[in-house]
């Protein structure tokens, strides 16, 4: 299966994979582009089945459906939330396979070609080369969007740094989601700050929404966690992978849950949201700490909307973020935020204002913080009011959206002979 593609789109569920050499002859055939068309945008991502990346394009998507035309382009055979959109994108599986940056910077140029996508949007590292590459060839416009990574600036390989540079040069156009994110792009890409801009994560106010505390979600909830009414939730959102480091937070909730024994209070639950490659270690440490009764896995969930506000502290523990869609989409609900004092997590939460931050693998820091708004029913509700007013006022999905949508337009009028002129640092 390496360097196949596979096609999905939204004539039907038929799916045919394709070889090399047939998905190169079919590509000869360009499709004949419609008049006065709208820009057509292909996300590349590396998965499009779960993780931030992937719910922010998938939150794009639906917003801006009807002001451009969109197409999902995912390295892997993961294309799940395609099914949360009313309307769904064609969609395509592109494998890098053996031969990588040529055999897939190809393939992603042909597809590009036959389909007249007019910028390829690619999220992070993953695939910049490739896209920036591919775009030159159909001339095309690549636009990059960074995130974050997966480790250290500093124990970033020296081939992704090269890869990196040698991208920007032939990219239009990069935004990072925070200024944290934009500090990364800039060092690995080579760039001055003033090349980037900065577009933040955005998150629906509408669906997103704090709910009554007596609210049938919280009830319902409870029960089928076989929790009483008056038991704290506590709630973590993220990729069960290294970089979220969810054993410093299992650590931390050891602490928390001998420390509330000793009150009369409920024992407090901790509710963990995600799938990942760690859940069997994950596991495996709850019953060497002892406090399997006090855990919940959830899996991946799609109901993060009615889950949210049915619980009363959110928590995250990462080594490196960009900008959380969790945090978001959890201050939206009305929940306090703890997390660790990394990235773009610094700009969202208001240390004493709407949350408590905390140093990364600090499991005595993260206990504190967590018990300490335990106690405190009058301050986790101040926090909330002040988290939902937060993203009222700077992260509303709309203005993000409509800064993307004017940053589309923006490029796709760019004259085609024009070069990227992205400053360099």
């Amino acid at each position: 299966m390496n360097g196949a593609t596979y096609s999905r789109s939204s004539a039907g569920p038929q799916q045919r994979l394709l070889s090399d050499a047939e998905d190169a002859d079919a590509s000869l055939t360009r499709e004949s582009p419609r008049q006065g068309r709208k820009p057509h945008i292909g996300h590349v991502v590396d998965c499009f089945g779960a993780g931030g990346i992937a719910t922010g394009v998938l939150d794009l998507i639906r917003a801006s459906q009807g002001l451009v035309e969109h197409s999902i382009i995912s390295l892997v055979d993961d294309l799940r939330l395609s099914a949360q959109l009313p309307t769904k994108p064609a969609a395509y599986v592109i494998e890098p396979g053996r031969t990588r940056l040529l055999g897939f910077s190809s393939r992603l140029a042909w597809l590009a070609y036959r389909k007249h996508i007019d910028i390829l949007h690619c999220n992070n590292h993953f695939a910049w080369l490739d896209s920036s590459l591919a775009a030159r060839l159909t001339g095309g416009v690549c636009l990059q969007t960074f995130h974050g990574v997966e480790k250290p600036l500093a124990d970033m390989p020296r081939d992704i740094r090269i890869k990196c540079r040698l991208a920007a040069r032939f990219t239009a156009g990069v935004t990072a989601v925070s200024d944290a994110s934009r500090h990364m792009v800039c060092t690995l890409g080579g760039l001055s700050e003033r090349a980037v801009e900065v577009i933040p994560n955005g998150v629906d106010l509408h669906r997103f929404r704090p709910c009554p505390v007596e609210g049938l979600e919280r009830k319902a909830l409870r029960q089928a966690l076989g929790a009483s009414e008056a038991t704290p939730l506590i709630v973590h959102v993220a990729g069960l992978r290294p970089i979220k480091d969810q054993a410093t937070l299992l650590r931390a909730w050891r602490l928390v849950v001998q420390s509330g024994r000793q009150q009369p209070s409920p024992t407090p639950l901790l509710l963990i949201a995600g799938e990942g490659e760690c859940l069997q270690a994950l596991q495996d440490l709850i019953g060497q700490l002892q406090i399997a009764d006090t855990v919940r896995f959830l899996g991946q969930r799609r109901d993060l909307d009615t889950l949210l506000p049915a619980c009363d502290i959110f928590t995250l523990s990462s080594l490196s973020e960009g900008m959380s869609f969790a945090i978001l989409e959890a201050m939206a609900a009305g929940l306090p935020v703890v997390a660790t004092r990394v990235g773009g997590n610094s700009e969202l939460v208001e240390d004493g204002g709407s949350g408590l931050l905390v140093p990364v693998k600090d499991q005595a820091a993260l206990a504190g913080a967590l018990g300490r708004l335990l106690r405190d029913a009058e301050q986790c509700q101040r926090m909330a009011r002040r988290g939902r007013q937060i993203v009222e006022q700077r992260y509303d999905q709309a203005r993000s959206v409509e800064r993307y949508v004017e940053l589309y337009r923006r490029l796709t009028r760019r004259p085609k002979t024009r070069k990227p002129a992205l400053v360099r640092a």
